[in-house]
This record gives C-alpha cells, structure tokens and sequence, in this order.
C-alpha cells in the first residue's frame, strides 16, 4: 500500500532507481557529503565565520534531499530522514557558533558524524538497489 502511494512501479529496485532519478538524489547527497565535510574542515581549521557559511550551505542542501522523501523503501526513507534530521540539528547549531571551539560547534560537529554515519547506512541500502557504485 505505502508502495503504490510513491507512484513508483516494477521491482523495490526499479522503484528506487526511479526515484532517484526523478528527485536527482545522487547530486543532492553529494552536495550534502560535500557539505558535511567542509564544516569538519571548518571546525578543525577555519574560522567562525567559514564555519556559519558552511552551515549555511549544509542547511539549505539537506533540506533539498528532505524534501524529496518519502521514498519507496521504508527502510531507506528512515535511515535518510534521520540523517538530515542531524545535519540540520548541525546546521542550527553551528550558525550561531561563536568560534570554531564553542560548544555549539562542538555539538555539530558530533551531529555531523551522527548524519554521516546515518547517511552510510542509507548508501549500503542505495548500492544494494543499484543506485549508487562503489
């Protein structure tokens, strides 16, 4: 039932290769990767101020691939939902950050790891499916 409700048809792989492709997922999640790992940058070696814009950028990229779920794969859906429910805590966090050592930063970029993490067990899932290479 929650199947037909995507629009999506064929085998769970082709629903989510269908997905994908119509929500340009792999861009979104390598702007999100990208992103994710220039506030690790910004954290260990930048400034307050390269840190917010990369908050910034993680925000409004992570609120991208948010906004195409739901996808057809319960599981998939979950594991992403709550990778970007951790990369915009990170982003809120961070954009009001003091400096690169406050506590804030600190948190987001914990939150950031957790979102990495989250979005990995989405990837196995995504190469699983077809979707992603290695």
């Amino acid at each position: 039932m929650a199947l037909a409700a995507c629009g999506y048809s064929g085998t769970l792989a082709q629903q989510v290769r269908s997905w994908a492709s119509q929500n340009t997922y792999v861009t979104n999640r390598n702007q999100v990767l990208a992103d994710a790992h220039s506030l690790e940058l910004a954290v260990a070696k930048g400034t307050a101020k390269e840190l917010r814009t990369v908050c910034g950028g993680l925000s409004s990229d992570a609120g991208t691939l948010y906004s195409t779920l739901v996808t057809p794969d319960r599981q998939l859906t979950r594991d992403l939902n709550h990778s970007m429910e951790d990369f915009f805590g990170a982003a809120e966090r961070c954009a009001v950050a003091s400096s690169t050592k406050s506590a804030g930063a600190t948190r987001a970029l914990a939150e950031t790891r957790s979102g990495l993490r989250e979005l990995a067990a989405a990837d196995l899932i995504m190469r699983r499916l077809g979707v992603l290479r290695n």
